[in-house]
């Protein structure tokens, strides 16, 4: 089993931890609010599609060398599920890896999306020692863009026809940081 199952990482005001059978409802509730969001969760649109998604991630988590995190978003003080944030190593031999992030529109403007980007990021460079993270953007997502220019990512380029969602094509920006890049700005602000 790999060490990082069940995983669990703390922040000031969040929580993430795997996902669970529980978390059905709230999960196809923040899905259907927000479907450009979330369609990169794929067809999440009642329970049997939840379930299916929740085997399949449960089943790359227990594996002995895990690739993916997709974890639960959770507020610390009230422990309402509030959406999902993921780290993919993706490129292990080269460390390189992902980031994703989707909250509830309940839940915009509180400064989550950038307490969980920076969880992952944290994670992904201190735990997982990845050297490189990006993040794939929608053009028109202005919040994560300024979210991944607030915590020091860089603008590489657009990706044309990146994103295939309900029926349509969207361009995407491609955003990076290097680990030393992200210990550096950590220093800065201790």
């Amino acid at each position: 089993m790999t060490a990082h199952y069940p995983c669990e990482i703390r922040s000031e005001h969040l929580l993430f931890r795997e996902f669970r059978p529980s978390d059905a409802d709230a999960v196809v509730r923040i899905s259907r609010e927000n479907t450009e969001v979330f369609a990169p969760l794929g067809e999440i649109h009642d329970v049997p599609s939840f379930e299916r998604w929740l085997s399949a991630i449960d089943r790359g988590a227990r594996a002995r060398r895990r690739m993916e995190f997709r974890l639960a978003v959770e507020r610390a003080d009230t422990g309402a599920l509030i959406g999902i944030a993921r780290v993919c190593d993706e490129q292990p031999a080269r460390g390189i890896g992902s980031i994703g992030y989707g909250l509830s529109a309940l839940e915009w403007g509180q400064g989550f999306g950038t307490e969980a980007a920076s969880a992952m990021l944290e994670f992904g460079f201190s735990e997982l020692g990845l050297h490189r993270l990006e993040a794939t953007i929608r053009v028109d997502n202005e919040r994560s863009l300024r979210i991944a220019r607030r915590l020091g990512m860089i603008l590489e380029g657009r990706l044309r026809d990146y994103f295939w969602e309900e029926g349509k094509r969207a361009d995407a920006y491609l955003y990076s940081i290097l680990a030393p890049e992200w210990h550096a700005r950590k220093e800065l602000r201790s």
